[in-house]
């Protein structure tokens, strides 16, 4: 394993909730309707301490959905030698230790004034990172993160993974590069450009599913979600931080593929089955959407708009999503909630 240490910085952002605060740092005041408060702490199933947002909620955005806590400090990293300009395009990361490591950044000038989400998406088995901002988050979609302030980023794989495409994928985590590469990019997007700490998401496709799954857990303390596409869990991924359950969509046609053991269509229902129980590894249950399209190894546009509310509606910290029992449009028929 390769080691690598992160250091921590302090910084304190705004709330949110898709409509962005301005500014880089210093708080401005509360978002319509919400507060700044960071949240109160609940106990959970398990045990283990979690944040809730609930006393935190309000009007919020442009979802109307609440607001989060900001992750604690310890749990956020800040950069490893020298960030890139983070500009819209191919920026290569050097990171002391690693190869470089090349990313598709989507941002706007509204980033200078507006501190919003980062999402970071995972490309799949034969897709580009280009193709999987355009297929797994939707065009549209990455324009609205991007006029709220936000960035958006697709690594390319490390070509020493080889057809694994992301290390861990099939559950090797001796090597940890792309993980720390995901540090990174929170780490420099804080600090080069600013970031709402309470939206950092995570989606991906087939093997990105994996690594987008993985990505949750082993940076359990500052993801707010993931959306993972024809994705499972492979070997034996640890939460650094329990208790918070932050919440999946997890997305699957029913494919045969394979990339551990199970089909992706069984290694999707398998991972929402074992989050909303709370089942290892994870440590609470997880607030968790199973879709199952039916229509084989495709990614569908249909399922763009809800996945951009998901992650509009569940800041970090969210314990008890506002989705109470049941799912409204733009969610298709064909998603429901999975049951403990």
């Amino acid at each position: 394993m390769r080691a690598h240490l992160l250091v921590r910085a302090s910084l304190s952002l705004l709330p949110f909730a898709w409509i962005a605060c301005s500014g880089r740092g210093e708080p401005k005041g509360p978002a319509p309707g919400g507060t700044s408060g960071s949240g109160v702490v609940q106990q959970t199933s398990a045990g283990a301490t979690g944040t809730s947002s609930a006393s935190t909620s309000g009007a919020g955005g442009a979802g109307g959905g609440p607001v989060g806590p900001v992750p604690d400090e310890a749990d956020l990293p800040v950069a490893l030698g020298t960030c890139p300009k983070l500009i819209s395009g191919k920026v290569t990361f050097k990171i002391p230790g690693l190869p470089d490591r090349t990313v598709e950044l989507r941002l706007s000038t509204k980033s200078s004034t507006l501190d919003g989400p980062l999402v970071v998406v995972w490309h799949g088995d034969a897709q580009t990172p280009k193709a999987a901002l355009d297929e797994v988050l939707g065009s549209n979609y990455v324009a609205k993160i991007m006029a709220a302030g936000g960035i958006v980023a697709a690594p390319y794989n490390d070509t020493q993974a080889g057809p694994r495409v992301w290390h861990s994928s099939e559950g090797d985590f001796k090597v940890d590069d792309d993980f720390v590469l995901f540090d990174q990019l929170v780490a420099c997007a804080r600090s080069e450009v600013g970031i709402d700490l309470r939206h950092i998401h995570v989606a991906g496709y087939q093997r990105g599913g994996f690594q987008a799954a993985h990505s949750a857990i082993l940076r359990s303390g500052y993801v707010a979600s993931a959306v993972i596409y024809s994705g499972g869990i492979a070997g034996e991924p640890l939460e650094p931080k329990t208790g918070l359950a932050y919440p999946l969509i997890v997305v699957h046609g029913g494919e045969t593929l394979d990339v551990t053991d199970l089909a992706l269509g069984e290694a999707s229902d398998a991972l929402a089955k074992k989050a909303s129980q709370g089942a290892a590894p994870f440590t609470v249950e997880h607030f968790t959407v199973i879709c199952d399209h039916g229509n084989g190894p495709t990614l569908p546009t249909e399922m763009h708009a809800p996945a951009y509310e998901f992650q509009t509606d569940h800041p970090f910290g969210t314990i008890e999503s506002p989705y109470g029992k049941s799912l409204d449009p733009p969610f298709p028929v064909y998603c429901s909630i999975a049951g403990p």
